[in-house]
């Protein structure tokens, strides 16, 4: 079963707090510590011990509370983080959100010894810039190629070829596919006298093309051959197409080289 994405996302800001926080820094994770106001046990995120973020904190403590939401951060989460680190006493706190926070819970927070760090780090009254951005695996999306047309000017009609993918990394949690951002990349557009998928001589130039984008080199004429025999001749004169990048794999059986160095 996958982990959900707030055990990813704590995960993650631990290896980071590793990073920041040196080598001689004592840091555990989802820890308990006495409540001196409240006189109750109250569990910790991340706690780190010994000096953190260079001097930032000397010989001191840090509690830290990672929040993966689908919304901002609002006063009242920001008056129950206070209460947290004035109930613990530990020297500072900071607060990490992926989606940021609402005016009234950033002037709550200025008010004490908290930092807030969000997508792009940003301090609230420290000099923390230097920390480094969270990112997120992006496990939905299969890059593909696609075919369709245009309109070139009043009366013509274009054809073009694009490469389509998502980035394999995000700054905040991918829960579902339809929080993709999808890129994309023109291979070709060119009117359908140049580019077009009508017979089998424009789908064999169709295909060059596309095989010189996923290839990253020229194609010899075998490969074209096997991509217009396992693909491009199901391409319909007039007719949008798509075709995800391991498909090509599997029916050719053609990869992009490998360059090493």
């Amino acid at each position: 079963m996958a982990k959900p994405a707030w055990r990813n996302y704590e995960e993650q800001i631990l290896e980071k707090v590793k990073e920041w926080a040196g080598p001689d820094a004592k840091i555990e994770f989802d820890q308990r510590l006495p409540g001196e106001i409240s006189g109750g046990m109250r569990q910790i995120d991340i706690l780190v011990t010994a000096d953190f973020a260079g001097e930032l904190v000397e010989a001191g403590t840090a509690a830290i509370d990672c929040k993966c939401y689908g919304r901002r951060i609002h006063v009242g989460d920001a008056d129950k983080f206070v209460g947290l680190i004035e109930d613990v006493r530990t020297d500072f706190g900071l607060l990490i959100t992926n989606k940021g926070w609402s005016k009234t819970a950033e002037r709550r927070l200025q008010r004490h010894r908290v930092l807030k760090v969000e997508e792009k780090p940003t301090m609230a009254v420290a000099d923390i810039d230097y920390l480094p951005e969270l990112t997120f695996p992006v496990e939905w999306g299969e890059e593909h190629y696609t075919g369709d047309f245009w309109e070139v000017g009043r009366n013509g009609t274009g054809a073009k070829i694009t490469y389509n993918y998502v980035e394999r990394e995000s700054p905040f949690p991918i829960d579902h596919p339809d929080q993709l951002e999808w890129l994309d990349e023109v291979v070709a557009m060119e009117t359908v006298d140049k580019l077009n998928w009508s017979d089998e001589a424009d789908r064999r130039h169709a295909a060059e093309v596309l095989l010189r984008h996923y290839l990253s080199r020229a194609p010899d004429p075998e490969e074209i051959d096997i991509f217009v025999l396992e693909v491009a001749s199901e391409w319909e004169d007039g007719k949008e197409w798509c075709i995800e990048v391991a498909d090509i794999r599997t029916r050719t059986g053609l990869w992009p080289e490998i360059k090493i160095g």
